[in-house]
């Protein structure tokens, strides 16, 4: 067995290492890997009890697409799990990030050779190695850096690779881009409850690596509104203020509760829904925590606008000054 609080290099096959992990109840949080094929991707999913936090990350070039060193169909397995699949062009880097802040960085794809499932595997190498906020944030901007893929993005990739697979020497530029109509995701809101959380966590992160969830929305933050280490009190509301007041998300919802002069918890809810980028829409109720801590963070940072709960829905308004 390996030792779960130490740094080890962990050797082909691979994959006995990380289904040890998934049976220790390690939940995944991210599978990143340039070529994910179809039978190894299904052979980590099946150990996994848990996959409500999982996001994979695949790079999923042209040439990639044409010479089938990624499976397309993995978009299909995770759809059918509830698992996000997002394409970023310039990952070489491979890695399964598991919660409580434990990482395996590995020198092979998610492939049955790179993981040592076949008679005459890779020989890979890969390592434990435990997290720290750095590392998260590095995370984070790479989800951020990601393409969502939607029944539209995978419908073109299919097409690509049935029209170029007689000539994969010569391939036409292939793109990957997110629908424009909607400008926002709920990855533009914050995921702490309040900016007096977030200025807790920031002061002792290690006091916080095992709650993973609670940690995992500190690290969003400190990505969203790019916070740099070590700022006293001052400088880090400073800096936060100014960020979170800036961030386009934030100044149309502000627009939005001027323009109504008072806004009830339901329309507020719904406006944000109309406005998520994320494909498929989110449902209202899943928005619902995220716009409850959202009022929150608009009344520390803007004296113009207060919330109360008159019966049993939270209205929030904007207060002009005299």
């Amino acid at each position: 067995m390996i030792d779960g609080n130490e740094n080890i290099l962990v050797w082909t096959p691979t994959y006995q290492y990380v289904a040890e992990k998934i049976r220790e109840k390690k939940q995944l949080r991210f599978i990143i890997a340039p070529f994910i094929k179809r039978d190894a991707l299904n052979e980590l999913l099946n150990q996994c009890e848990d996959t409500s936090q999982l996001e994979v990350i695949v790079r999923w070039n042209k040439a990639d697409i044409v010479n089938q060193v990624s499976d397309l169909e993995i978009y299909e397995d995770l759809k059918n799990r509830g698992i996000p699949l997002y394409q970023h062009s310039s990952i070489h880097l491979k890695m399964l990030v598991f919660d409580s802040n434990w990482a395996f960085h590995t020198s092979g794809n998610i492939t049955k050779k790179g993981l040592g499932l076949v008679e005459n595997p890779n020989l890979e190498v890969g390592a434990q190695i435990r997290l720290n906020i750095d590392d998260w944030i590095e995370i984070e901007k790479l989800l951020y850096g990601a393409i969502r893929i939607d029944d539209r993005l995978y419908e073109r990739a299919m097409r690509y690779r049935e029209d170029n697979k007689l000539n994969p020497a010569s391939l036409p530029p292939l793109t990957f881009e997110e629908e424009t109509e909607k400008a926002f995701s709920r990855l533009s809101l914050p995921a702490t409850q309040s900016p007096e959380q977030l200025f807790s966590i920031y002061q002792d992160p290690l006091a916080f690596h095992g709650d993973g969830d609670l940690y995992a929305s500190f690290v969003h933050d400190i990505a969203l509104y790019n916070l740099l280490s070590n700022l006293d009190r001052d400088e880090f509301f400073l800096h936060l203020g100014s960020n979170f007041e800036s961030h386009p998300f934030i100044k149309a919802v502000v627009a939005f509760i001027k323009d109504e002069g008072s806004v009830h918890f339901g329309k507020m809810n719904g406006w944000i829904t109309e406005r998520c980028s994320e494909k498929p829409t989110p449902y209202r109720w899943q928005l619902k925590p995220s716009t409850n801590r959202l009022y929150d963070w608009l009344v520390y940072f803007f004296e113009e606008i207060t919330w109360d709960q008159p019966k049993h829905s939270q209205v929030i308004y904007w207060n002009a000054s005299p």
